[in-house]
């Protein structure tokens, strides 16, 4: 449909400043954009390379210059053919195999990747390495509650922004006009105006985690 300007007072521009004067946010993942590209890159060539470890690749050499044509040639002429992997094929006589090795994937493929999403972890808010790349090798029970604690204690920074920030002022917008289009009713009865003082008085509350040993932990907090 045609395009409609909305005017800059009327939009919640909604984003963490860093600096101050800052007019305009950028998203959360802009420090960890060009690792996350790397990355992919880098998982896509040695996928590539370990399909083609998988095929019989080579070179054919001939002692007579006439007799092999393979199943086709290429653009510079050169006799090719068709290989998928665990193949294998018979050489017309004369003709020998060079065979061309790629030693992929590598030993080190599992370490870098890690080290990649380590880095990216450390630039993202409210994320762990375990939770981002679901890696819980290396995590015991101890390692893994304090990893969450400070996940959890991130979230509520996060959620009590996001109330303040966002959902208090769109309240502050909606409910006089939800009670003057008679919008809000209780038991029936349509909510008056003229009691926006009596209902504007929210109470909002993040979400809440349960416990990791409720027996034990109930019984640190009633001592605490």
């Amino acid at each position: 449909g045609p395009r409609r300007r909305i005017p800059a007072a009327d939009i919640i521009h909604l984003f963490r400043p860093d600096r101050i004067t800052q007019s305009t946010g950028a998203p959360w993942c802009a420090a960890v954009m060009l690792a996350l590209e790397n990355l992919g890159q880098y998982c896509e060539a040695e996928l590539v390379a370990a399909r083609g470890a998988a095929c019989n690749m080579g070179f054919f050499t001939q002692s007579n210059p006439d007799g092999f044509n393979g199943d086709g040639v290429d653009a510079q002429g050169t006799p090719v053919i068709d290989v998928q992997p665990m193949s294998f094929h018979n050489l017309p006589p004369g003709a020998d195999f060079k065979q061309f090795s790629v030693l992929h994937p590598t030993t080190a493929f599992a370490d870098f990747v890690k080290g990649q999403l380590r880095k990216v972890s450390s630039g993202l808010p409210c994320c762990t390495y375990s939770m981002l790349a679901s890696d819980y090798e290396n995590v015991n029970f101890s390692a893994g509650r304090l990893e969450d604690a400070g996940f959890k204690e991130d979230c509520k920074i996060l959620q009590t922004w996001l109330i303040d920030s966002l959902i208090k002022p769109i309240w502050k917008e909606w409910l006089p006009s939800a009670l003057l289009t008679s919008q809000i009713t209780l038991a029936g009865s349509v909510l008056p105006f003229s009691k926006l003082t009596k209902f504007n008085k929210p109470e909002f509350r993040g979400r809440g985690w349960g416990y990791y040993d409720p027996e034990k932990d109930v019984a640190a907090y009633k001592e605490s």
